[in-house]
């Protein structure tokens, strides 16, 4: 996929980052390192082509390559884009515009519910906040270390949910 994009979209400046990028995609997708390293060096003659008077070398491919490592799997798209110059669609919707894609979810979802098949969080993941909100109620005094260990609701989301309700200034969810 991103050879693809490379070869569609690739534009001098962002040569080395490129392939910086498809190192880190190998790396993330579990594609052997000399694999990504040929397919990285078969790029060179097209990369050449986007810019035939600053060549770009096998060298260039080689110092790319060093982010073929796990660490950097969890490198942020908006990073990737921004480095490489390619637009990256982000579309986690099976191709369908989101419209159709919320209708047969929510057709799923109907169907199990008349076959009476049990799923995880039929009405989504349950909010915490009444759950915080009693704590402090029943103790006032109390402070979110507390909370955390009588309840076993994450910092975070104490913290999230905290003063929620103590001011005019409620978080809208």
């Amino acid at each position: 996929w991103w050879k693809r994009q490379i070869e569609q979209k690739a534009s001098y400046g962002h040569r080395y980052f490129n392939i910086m990028c498809l190192a880190i995609y190998g790396a993330k997708c579990d594609i052997p390192f000399e694999t990504v390293e040929v397919d990285a060096e078969h790029l060179i003659p097209f990369m050449n082509l986007i810019a035939p008077t600053h060549e770009f070398t096998k060298d260039d491919v080689k110092s790319a390559l060093e982010c073929y490592d796990r660490k950097y799997c969890t490198f942020p798209i908006d990073d990737i884009e921004k480095l490489s110059g390619i637009k990256i669609e982000r579309n986690r919707r099976n191709g369908q515009k989101q419209q159709w894609h919320l209708q047969d979810i929510r057709t799923k979802k109907a169907n199990m519910k008349r076959r009476g098949q049990a799923f995880k969080a039929p009405e989504g993941r349950p909010q915490k906040a009444a759950a915080v909100r009693e704590w402090q109620e029943s103790h006032p005094n109390g402070t979110k270390a507390e909370c955390h260990r009588e309840t076993g609701i994450s910092r975070p989301t104490i913290d999230r949910w905290w003063d929620y309700g103590k001011s005019n200034n409620k978080r809208s969810r």
